[in-house]
């Protein structure tokens, strides 16, 4: 253009050096473009103005290529204008400013007052080093949440009285020794949660009140900890997984509440625990593998309730002590503590021992049991290998699956009180030692495996008349030298005896049935050893005499049936295979779900398909086709099949909580005498709880 051509001029004008340049100004901003025109002599630039024409055409290459670079800067410095601009400093509350040092990249903040700002205000920025002044009274909730790369000492100042949750949360750079200043009385949920830098000890305000959940959890602390007198709650995982605090632990009698896993995996611990007297109860895995504590561990009396897993794994050398007002103990609240050691006395208020509750509690020496004990439910005291034989209480019920399964030193006769019930599934099995047993007058069965290589068991054995049921496996490789079915006094409730019950019994002379005589008591042949699948009969060695009391031998039930394929799913219709899949509503409960009989019915399996699997003490019986309506609130199974001669109809199934169900079933004997069937696919003593 013209106005471009004059412009020009004037700057050839100017030039003494024998080059000339144009600058060309945007009005976006102030950026410069420089074209570089040769030079022309002082006296002859009109001459050349006139062939500005000339010159022209290349100008106009030099401007397009210009704007095609312009335009890639401005946007490059449009997209840097666009990002926000990072404040170096600004207010963090009423009275409080704060300022960041770029390049030493500190933040510091000053003046008096309480904090406030947003979760994450410094997330954009840095920090290498805090600097927390006097006059500081508070820090706002997740303050410096997330700030890993913040390193060195946290020092926080003498003025400080709170800290909100979450507030250093996983600022695992920090390091040295952590002083939580005297006016702080609570320490919130998280503060200072994964911060696993500090190398250093942990000192703790004297009035401090409160430590919430999660509070310290993940923090590499070393030394001991010292926990005020006044602290009165410490909150879920407060100090879970800080394995390098050491020394005795010690909980002041203010303490009235300690969360759930307050103190699991804290593995660092080798001195003495120290409980509160204000607890009443010590809760789910609260000092969870504290393999390093020494001592006696004793339960303050005040203690009502010990909740499972709570000392599972600790490595306590001496006593154990329980608390005479403890009436509830979880399952495995005592397993694995392996040093424990001595005499055991269970409090007379518990009515049950749960599952693995003093497992492979191997020092342990003998027990005393209460009187109103009723359930020593399943591994109770499995793998106690110091333990002698126990003297079990009247009244007590269920002796549970593997109770006492492996505790090699149990010597002598165990007697089994007239209330027993049921012997469950390996309950006394390898316990080689125990040469005697005297079974309960109410005893309904023996299930699978319940003696089975106790190689010392030399004595005749008297099976009760009221006990239906041998399980497979029951007495195998035990020393037995005769065994009597019934007292010849009353009738007999035998009904089936277990595959291989008997099998590897060597010393077994004589066998007297003086009642029922079961289908499968017969010898075995060609059966390979230790293979329990082909197994079909108690085994009773060859050398072995079998007699029968005059007037009896009648045959029990007829144990025969067919095997049908397994099948994938559960039929609302009693439809056969895959053809349909019901919605997930109760019935989804009984999927592939195993039930087992109680109480003169543990025989009985019943395995959910496509169609109903039975068994009777292990033995595949007809299928039978069933009916459940998902939408039956009053969960109801449509079934009918044979039974000891008799039929089972009309199911019915609660629920216990979790996974835990009852089958309620009605059974119809040949004479027409009619009685309830109740089948689980948990624990026996749940039936009997309910």
């Amino acid at each position: 253009s013209a106005v471009y051509q004059k412009e020009l001029a004037l700057l050839l004008i100017q030039a003494s050096p024998p080059t000339a340049y144009c600058f060309l100004q945007l009005k976006q901003g102030t950026y410069l473009i420089r074209l570089k025109l040769e030079a022309f002599d002082r006296g002859s630039w009109c001459h050349h103005i006139r062939e500005v024409k000339a010159v022209k055409k290349m100008w106009i290459v030099f401007f397009i290529v210009g704007i095609g670079v312009i335009s890639c800067v401005a946007a490059g410095f449009s997209w840097i204008k666009s990002k926000p601009k990072q404040e170096l400093s600004g207010r963090c509350g009423e009275n409080l400013s704060w300022n960041y040092d770029r390049r030493g990249k500190t933040l510091t903040i000053k003046g008096k007052g309480a904090m406030d700002v947003p979760h994450h205000y410094w997330r954009d920025h840095e920090i290498n080093k805090l600097i927390l002044e006097e006059g500081l009274t508070s820090i706002s909730a997740a303050a410096f949440y997330g700030h890993p790369e913040l390193q060195g000492e946290l020092k926080l100042p003498a003025s400080l009285e709170e800290i909100g949750e979450f507030a250093f949360y996983g600022c695992s750079g920090l390091k040295g020794d952590l002083i939580i200043p005297d006016k702080v009385k609570r320490i919130e949920d998280s503060t200072f949660c994964n911060c696993g830098g500090f190398d250093g000890s942990l000192r703790l305000p004297d009035d401090l009140q409160y430590i919430g959940e999660h509070a310290f959890q993940h923090c590499t602390f070393k030394g001991e900890l010292k926990l005020p007198e006044g602290l009165t709650e410490i909150g879920r995982a407060a100090f879970a997984d800080c394995g390098k605090l050491t020394g005795d632990l010690l909980l002041p009698d203010s303490v009235k509440k300690v969360g759930d896993f307050a103190f699991s995996g804290c593995s660092g611990f080798n001195g003495k625990l120290k409980l509160s007297s204000s607890l009443e109860c010590i809760t789910e895995s609260c000092f969870n593998s504290g393999e390093a504590f020494t001592g006696d561990l004793m339960i303050p009396e005040g203690v009502k309730k010990i909740e499972k897993h709570a000392f599972y794994g600790c490595g306590f050398d001496g006593s154990l002590k329980l608390s005479e007002s403890l009436s509830e103990i979880g399952i495995y609240a005592f397993a694995d503590c392996k040093k424990l050691k001595g005499r055991l006395d269970i409090p007379n208020k518990i009515v049950e021992l749960p599952d693995h509750v003093f497992s492979h509690c191997s020092g342990i020496e003998s027990v005393s049991l209460p009187d109103e004990l009723r359930f020593i439910s399943n591994g109770a005291f499995t793998n106690c290998t110091s333990l002698a034989v126990p003297k079990l209480p009247e009244g007590l019920l269920i002796v549970g699956d593997n109770a006492f399964n492996s505790c090699t030193s149990l010597n002598g006769e165990l007697v089994f009180p007239d209330t027993v019930l049921s012997i469950g599934e390996g309950s006394f099995a390898y316990c080689e030692k125990l040469s005697g047993i005297k079974l309960s007058e109410s005893l309904l069965n023996i299930k699978k495996d319940a003696f089975l290589h106790c190689t010392s068991l030399s004595r005749e054995l008297l099976i009760p008349d009221s006990v239906y049921e041998i399980g497979p496996n029951a007495f195998r490789n035990t020393d037995l030298k005769q065994i009597q079915f019934g007292t010849g006094r009353g009738d007999n409730c035998l009904t089936s005896i277990g595959s291989a019950a008997f099998a590897d019994c060597a010393a077994l002379k004589q066998v007297i049935f003086a009642g029922a005589v079961p289908n499968y008591y017969e010898k075995m042949t060609e059966v390979k050893e230790y293979d329990y699948k082909y197994e079909l009969s108690p085994s009773f060695p060859e050398t072995c005499r079998i007699d029968f009391l005059v007037g009896n031998g009648k045959p029990a039930e007829e144990n025969t049936g067919s095997q049908s394929a397994e099948k994938d799913v559960i039929s609302e219709s009693g439809k056969t295979g895959a053809q349909e899949i019901t919605p997930y509503m109760w019935t989804d409960k009984l999927r592939e779900e195993q039930f087992r009989g109680t109480g003169p019915y543990a025989d009985l399996e019943v395995i959910f398909r496509s169609n109903m699997e039975l068994r009777v003490n292990g033995r595949r019986k007809e299928d039978a086709a069933f009916t459940a309506d998902p939408n039956d609130e009053e969960k109801k199974i449509q079934v009918t099949f044979p039974y000891r001669g008799g039929t089972v109809t009309a199911m019915k199934m609660t629920e216990q909580g979790g996974s835990s169900c009852i089958l309620e079933a009605s059974y119809t004997d040949a004479e027409g005498k009619q009685s309830a069937i109740s089948l689980t696919n948990g624990s026996e003593e749940t039936v009997y709880q309910k």
